[in-house]
């Protein structure tokens, strides 16, 4: 991790109040878990950053998740506008003893539209 802190400082001196030590530059990679992860070096056992995801690829993957939210959004909202519909007009009461039904030979209701 030194050696990243040091490449940033030496090429943009806008870091250095920013990410002043190495425990700072840990902390800002501890919050990006999905972006960069910590890893030992296996040999000389140290700290190391792993990118798991360019910039390209976190985007997308961003872009994808909130088309995802916002199509769950509008089927949550259509569900709900289906459901006041539904409350405010509801479908006309079956009255099976009504004169314009009968019942037919074989048991069944039938009513003047061919039955439901």
């Amino acid at each position: 991790l030194l050696s990243i802190l040091s490449t940033l400082h030496s090429e943009d001196s806008r870091v250095i109040p920013l990410l002043g030590n190495v425990d700072a530059l840990r902390a800002l990679i501890a919050r990006h878990p999905r972006r960069v992860q910590l890893a030992k070096d296996p040999a000389f056992g140290a700290e190391m950053a792993v990118l798991l995801l360019s910039n390209s690829q976190w985007q997308q993957a961003k872009a994808q998740e909130e088309e995802q939210q916002r199509a769950q959004q509008e089927e949550l909202n259509r569900q709900q506008m289906m459901q006041q519909r539904m409350a405010q007009n509801p479908p006309p009461a079956l009255i099976p003893n009504a004169p314009w039904f009968y019942t037919d030979p074989n048991g069944q209701v039938q009513g003047p539209f061919g039955g439901n």
